[in-house]
């Protein structure tokens, strides 16, 4: 997930990182948020990683559910 206001230095690193990559993967795909101000393409890029992370859970036979350190907190508060 990219950001076209990238500093030049995030960009260096994510350039490198794909450089290092692209022979142990399949395919590299970059995404960029297409809201007009920062705070937009922030979320809309959080949004889209929920549902992704939500379906590769799915699709790989794990329940999404369960967050442990969100249980852990619910735990907590339902203590005080």
């Amino acid at each position: 997930m990219r950001d076209g206001e990238d500093n030049s230095r995030v960009k260096i690193r994510f350039d490198s990182l794909k450089e290092l990559l692209k022979d142990k993967v399949n395919n590299i795909l970059e995404i960029q948020g297409m809201g007009k101000h920062l705070l937009t393409r922030m979320f809309e890029m959080i949004y889209l990683g929920d549902w992704v992370s939500y379906y590769l859970s799915l699709i790989n036979g794990v329940n999404p559910t369960p967050i442990p350190l969100i249980t852990k907190l619910k735990e907590l508060l339902s203590r005080k």
